[in-house]
């Protein structure tokens, strides 16, 4: 019992010294600040880059980097406390603020942990002391890090060696070392240009620059320099910039100045003072030196390009600048605390506060509330190690609470940092889109939430019919106000938008097109203008109201203006159309359109009637037409006869046309033999005269039947009275004609009667027959005789002979038959001359002769000339032949003696046949037979051949002489030969032969091969052979259009003999397989019967050009071992060797002694398990 309430109490003590402890951990005096221990772990120096280095050129800037520590204080630090770190001497350290006075930031980048003050010391050195805030407190492992501006006291350092640089702590109770090359100046070598940049020390927003100029004294002529800012919007300082002509050493330090250049003429900058140009000119080894200042933007990287050009060498040169400014970090852990960051689930980086929780120590039900600050914050007291469950108990606004309760362990001096995420309240906002007007492709519809864009927008169009919905929106700010989401559009061109709705029942977006529109009406007139018009505008032919006054003083012209051209109501587009006020005497014509304009063309109206009237002068006519023409064309005509009494009136015709008096003509259809003359006009009347303009001739003819006189004096009479005389001799051919003599009376119409007289020839009797009209003969008669001479010939072939009669005024008097033997001639002799006082007429017929027509000329007096011409015809046909595919037609010419005569379309549809029908044979000038040919038009890739002639008809063979081509290629499956013939075979015939080789790159093309057979046309098949190559199977493929392939695969035979060997007693037989390639082929039963042999004959050597691999092998054999040798070459022997059994085992029985072993291990095993089962109880007994 004592044992017992002892260790009850080392318990109790136990717990109550952990509980000490704990309470100890958390006291402390508060309000005073202390050196703190610290430890420099690491010391480094960077380059401007902030990148460790080996070496820094002696008269750059760096960083002095360094890594404290001060964990050793555990969670003791307090704000207040601090450490000083003593700098190396060897350095300068800047004084201005942002290198003296800088933050230590924690972890979060915002949070600051420590500051930072430098004292930097004339000659060189100083110190920083870094002082904590209230960020330490409560947390162990406090580290950190920090970066020191600096450069070289260059006094105090070495250039070519390392230097070793030292940092103490708190007057050097700890210290470390760090050591770097500083790299000095060297001689330059064939330096053009260079430039570099370093702090303005009295404003630090410049940066000053200098330049070295041509320090390799090089002689180059039209010389410039050129400087750029790059990349930045920092400027030059004009009147900064200083060019000094120099001297300089080998490392290109100044040993003196010359003189200051004058830049009057030379310098010139651009408009944003970011480039400017020097016009050196020409340089004679001269050495420069540039210098000047540019605005700088502390913190910044900043690039400047220098470059000297001229005609001989060019160089340029990139220096930057970037001032150095002090910084650093640390960080801490919270100890025996839990720390819950309460953040945006859709931002981690939004904290939340006003979320409370409820912390839980699981092991006695101890609770904590804590509520998050404006940092998203919530940090516990310090707690007893153990396990603690976490609750939310209330969101901050505008949040969904987070309903998962966590579980989460302290243990000493570790913090447990827990963050925790809410999801905002979600909302959607939909949007529809409406149109007045006509609809666009799409809109662009963005959303805004507190007036300012959410960067959200939507496209709406007609696929998603002009409806959309943001969707996953946050309800809340951060703060717990709810979000005020609106919409806005981008408003289409010529549209206004009104937005309608509200965020819980959507909006609703109406663009209304508010394009407007100038409708210009014009008045044209035709005729005489009125006073003024007044012009009504209708919208979808509705009166609008307004209206325009059009009059001389405006120039008929006018404007409606500032119309919609939408309908504010459904947005159609307004069908606008005008109206004018009626005029009387005037039609009104409306053109044009909105778009261009109206036009509104008055023209004058009125009405006309014109009368006509018809006389004849002469023989009056059946009808004349009369037409009518209004200003030069007809608009009517009428036909005037003794039924309208030769009178009619135009009645309702316009009397003006595009506001001009029309001018109304009359004509009159010409009437043969009648002048007409019209007289009047459309007022008074129009009045046509027709007069009988009929001319007649009076022939006179003076015949002699007899020897004439030497002239006889004829004498025409007109109603009895002589009109005229003419004289008639042998040189007038005893004729005469009086000539153009009215027919009619020209004042009464009477037809005059007009008769001839001869005045008295002696010796002769006179006889006057005929008429005016067909002419007068006046025969004077004697007595006589005649001979008439007649003559044949032919145009064409001559006929056997032909019949002439003579008859004498048209009876037969005598006939004569003409042929070859009375050379076609005859001559019909003492024939009388006159009959009853008239000379006989003497003419001749021929008997019609068939195939021609007869021509007589001549008469009695000269003779009879009787012409034959030839008037057979024949048929010339044509019969069209292919040798080849027939195009769609050909055009075929006829030649008669070589010149086209005509010419035929031969088709299928023609069975590419034509007869040329109805040809003279014989020529009608010459008589001679005409030769016929056939010509055709050419066709491309045909040749034509015509043969026959006209009497047997012509024959056209088309051969189609297109040419084709044949490839070869040869292909091997195996090893190839050294060559192979290929014979070309056209319609199965040797046509040519090539040989493939390598060399040919086993190919050959059979050119320039016809593609039609020339006998019949057919489509020649051309086909090719290989002259056969031992060993080889050949195997052609393709087409001779796309050309054949020639395969030649290796052939061979094999046979593969097989022998079954035994050791041992043999079964009756076995089963041999046979692969090739590795795959079965055949089989064959071994047995006794066939003496335990067999031959695979007949196999393929070669597959695929390869040869095949043979390979057997027998099925299992139980008690048998297998064992083949040979191969396939010289055959394969199979020796099968009976099984050995294996010796019996000595199964003996156990004896006792195993088993009894067995049998005490159980025991002794039993034996220790009860044992242990009874401690067991026994010290469970005893609590």
């Amino acid at each position: 019992m004592k044992k017992r309430w002892a260790g009850l109490l080392l318990s109790l003590l136990m717990v109550l010294s952990t509980l000490f402890q704990g309470l100890s951990n958390t006291v402390f005096a508060e309000g005073t600040e202390k050196q703190v221990t610290t430890t420099i772990t690491n010391l480094k120096i960077l380059n401007l880059n902030k990148e460790e280095t080996d070496s820094i050129f002696h008269s750059d800037n760096f960083y002095l980097s360094m890594d404290w520590d001060a964990s050793g204080n555990g969670a003791d630090l307090k704000q207040g406390d601090y450490f000083t770190a003593t700098l190396p001497d060897q350095m300068k350290f800047p004084s201005d603020s942002s290198a003296v006075d800088f933050n230590l930031y924690a972890p979060d980048g915002t949070s600051i942990m420590a500051t930072a003050h430098v004292t930097p010391h004339a000659n060189g050195g100083g110190t920083v002391k870094v002082t904590f805030t209230n960020w330490v407190e409560n947390k162990y492992n406090v580290k950190g890090s920090m970066m020191l501006a600096a450069s070289f006291n260059e006094d105090k350092i070495t250039q070519g060696k390392r230097n070793i640089f030292t940092v103490a702590v708190n007057g050097g109770v700890t210290s470390q070392t760090v050591g770097v090359e500083v790299t000095g100046t060297t001689d330059l070598q064939d330096e053009f240009v260079t430039k570099w940049g370093w702090k303005n020390t009295s404003n630090h927003y410049q940066a000053n620059w200098e330049g070295r100029i041509n320090h390799m004294k090089a002689t180059v002529s039209n010389a410039i320099i050129s400087d750029t800012l790059v990349g930045t919007k920092e400027k030059f300082i004009p009147e900064s910039i200083v060019l000094k002509k120099v001297v300089m050493d080998s490392k290109g330090k100044v040993q003196r100045e010359l003189e200051t250049v004058d830049l009057s003429g030379k310098l010139k900058m651009s408009d944003d003072n970011q480039t400017f140009t020097i016009q050196l000119g020409n340089i004679n080894g001269e050495q420069y030196i540039i210098g000047y200042t540019s605005t700088y933007t502390p913190g910044t990287k900043l690039n400047n390009k220098i470059s000297l050009i001229s005609t001989e060498r060019e160089a340029s040169f990139v220096a930057s600048y970037q001032s150095a400014e002090s910084g650093g970090n640390g960080a801490g852990d919270l100890a025996n605390k839990i720390k819950i960051i309460k953040v945006d689930a859709d931002n981690a980086e939004t904290k939340l506060a006003n979320a409370k929780f409820k912390i839980t120590r699981v092991s006695d039900g101890q609770e904590y509330e804590i509520t998050t600050n404006a940092e998203g914050e919530a940090v516990t007291e310090k707690l007893i190690a153990g396990d603690y469950k976490i609750k939310e108990l209330s969101a901050p606004n505008g949040f969904e609470l987070n309903s998962e309760e966590t579980t989460v362990t302290v243990s000493d001096g570790v913090a447990v940092i827990q963050t925790i995420k809410n999801e905002p309240i979600r909302t959607s906002v939909s949007v529809e889109k409406k149109w007045i007007g006509p609809l666009q492709d799409s809109v662009t519809v963005r959303l805004y939430a507190d007036d300012e864009d959410t960067g959200k927008t939507t496209s709406l169009n007609a696929a998603n019919g002009w409806k959309a919905t943001f969707d996953h929106l946050r309800k809340f700010k951060a703060d717990g106000t709810e979000i005020k989401y609106t919409v806005k559009e981008d408003v289409p061109a010529g549209y206004e938008d009104k937005v309608t709705g509200s965020q819980a029942g959507g909006y609703i977006i109406t663009n209304t097109n508010v394009e407007k529109i100038s409708i210009p009406v014009t008045k044209a007139w035709v005729g005489e203008k009125a006073g003024s018009v007044t012009v009504k505008l209708l919208a979808d032919k509705k009166d609008t109201g307004q209206t325009l006054t059009l009059t001389e003083e405006n120039r008929w012209q006018g404007n409606f203006t500032e119309l919609l051209k939408y309908d504010a109501t459904d947005g159609h587009e307004i069908d606008y159309t005008i109206e004018e006020v009626k005029i009387d005497g005037y039609t009104s014509v409306i053109s044009g359109n909105v778009e261009n304009g109206f036009t509104i063309t008055n023209t004058i109206t009125g009405k006309v009637s014109i009368p006509v009237t018809k006389t004849w002068v002469g023989k009056e006519g059946a009808s004349a037409k009369l037409h009518l023409y209004a200003d030069g064309e007809e608009v009517s005509s009428v036909v005037l006869n003794q039924n309208n009494h030769w009178q009619h009136t135009f009645t309702d015709f316009e009397k003006y046309k595009d506001g001009k008096e029309i001018q109304y003509t009359i004509k009159e259809e010409p009437i043969e033999n009648y002048k007409s003359e019209v007289t009047g006009d459309m007022a008074s009347g129009f009045r046509v005269k027709n007069t009988n303009i009929e001319k007649v001739s009076v022939p006179v003819v003076k015949q002699w039947v007899g020897t004439p006189t030497d002239q006889v004096e004829v004498k025409l009479l007109a109603d009895g009275v002589e009109k005229a005389s003419a004289t008639l001799t042998a040189a007038t051919d005893w004729k005469h004609t009086f000539n153009d003599l009215p027919k009619y009376d020209e004042q009464d119409g009477h037809e005059i009667v007009y008769t001839i007289e001869e005045v008295k020839v002696d010796g002769y009797t006179t006889g006057i027959s005929g008429t005016a009209k067909d002419g007068f003969t006046i025969t004077n008669t004697i007595t006589g005789k005649v001979s008439i001479p007649v003559t044949k010939t032919w145009v064409g072939k001559e006929g056997a002979s032909a019949k002439i009669h003579l008859y004498a005024d048209g009876e037969e008097v005598s006939s004569v038959v003409l042929n070859q033997d009375n050379h076609w001639q005859h001559t019909f002799t003492d024939f009388e001359k006159y009959k009853d006082g008239k000379e006989i007429q003497y003419t001749i017929k021929e008997e019609p002769i068939e195939n021609y027509k007869s021509e007589v000329t001549g008469d009695m007096t000269s003779g009879f000339r009787v012409k034959n011409i030839n008037i057979e015809k024949v048929s010339v046909p044509v019969v069209k032949q292919w040798v080849g595919t027939p195009t769609d037609q050909v055009e075929v010419k006829l030649l008669a003696d070589g010149v086209e005569k005509a010419s035929a379309t031969l088709t299928a549809a023609t069975d590419w046949k034509h007869t040329f029908n109805d040809l003279p044979k014989y020529d009608e000038q010459d008589g001679k037979e005409i030769q016929y040919t056939i010509k055709e038009e050419p066709i491309e890739n045909y040749k034509s051949e015509v043969t026959g002639d006209m009497a047997s008809g012509f024959r056209v063979k088309n051969t189609n002489i297109e040419k084709v081509s044949v490839p070869v290629v040869k292909q091997w499956v195996g090893t190839p030969t050294d060559q192979v013939e290929v014979k070309l075979l056209a319609d199965g015939v040797e046509k040519a032969s090539a040989t493939l080789t390598a060399a040919t790159d086993w190919k050959h093309t059979f050119n320039d091969l016809p593609k039609y057979d020339e006998q019949d046309g057919h489509e020649i098949v051309y086909t090719i052979e290989e002259v056969k190559v031992d060993g080889y199977t050949t195997g052609i493929s393709g087409t001779a259009k796309d050309g054949f392939t020639i395969t030649n695969t290796i052939a061979g035979k094999v046979s593969i003999p097989v022998t079954k060997k035994w050791v041992g007693d043999p079964t009756d037989g076995i089963i041999v397989n046979l692969y090739a390639d590795g795959k079965k082929v055949a089989s064959q039963t071994l047995s006794k019967r066939n003496n335990w042999q067999y031959t695979f004959t007949n196999l393929e050597q070669y597959h695929n050009g390869k040869e095949i691999s043979y390979t057997i092998e027998e099925e299992k054999l139980s008690g048998y071992s297998s064992v083949i040798t040979g191969d396939a070459k010289r055959g394969f022997v199979i020796t099968n060797t009976k099984d050995t059994p294996p010796a019996p085992k000595n199964n003996l029985p156990k004896t006792g002694d195993r088993a009894n072993l067995l049998v005490y291990v159980g025991l002794l095993l039993g034996s220790v398990s009860l044992l242990l089962l009874l401690g067991t109880r026994r010290r469970k007994n005893g609590k």
